[in-house]
């Protein structure tokens, strides 16, 4: 009877460990590089050819980091800290339809009106 016991609550342990590393390294809060589930691409630069001028597509990307937030990305984006040409600003994205959020911390700076670069601080990377 005890060993029975001793058996379920070895299990019951190690698949709230397991659950918890899941967990964990889905939303970004732990980033263990499993190679698990993943596209592989490169990261960029990559470039796309828009036929609105510059600094009009410019100010679309740069607005929601540089001014304030709008509500409606409230859930998406949080600037952490603005500077004048750079931003910290945390990223979120649902996952597993919308039952978890990955978290990514992440650099924007911005070269107007001709690039916006964004480097990764935390979070995920994939390759």
């Amino acid at each position: 009877m005890r060993r029975g016991l001793a058996a379920a609550a070895v299990a019951a342990a190690a698949g709230g460990v397991a659950g918890l590393g899941y967990y964990l390294t889905v939303t970004g809060k732990l980033t263990a590089d499993t190679g698990w589930g993943r596209r592989v691409r490169p990261l960029g630069p990559f470039s796309v050819q828009i036929g609105a001028p510059a600094a009009a597509v410019f100010d679309v990307i740069a607005a929601p980091y540089l001014g304030r937030t709008p509500r409606a990305m409230a859930g998406k984006l949080r600037v952490l800290e603005r500077g004048t040409d750079m931003v910290l600003a945390e990223h979120y994205t649902p996952v597993h339809g919308g039952r978890l959020t990955a978290t990514t911390v992440e650099t924007v700076t911005f070269d107007r009106p001709r690039q916006v670069v964004f480097r990764l601080v935390r979070g995920r990377c994939r390759r």
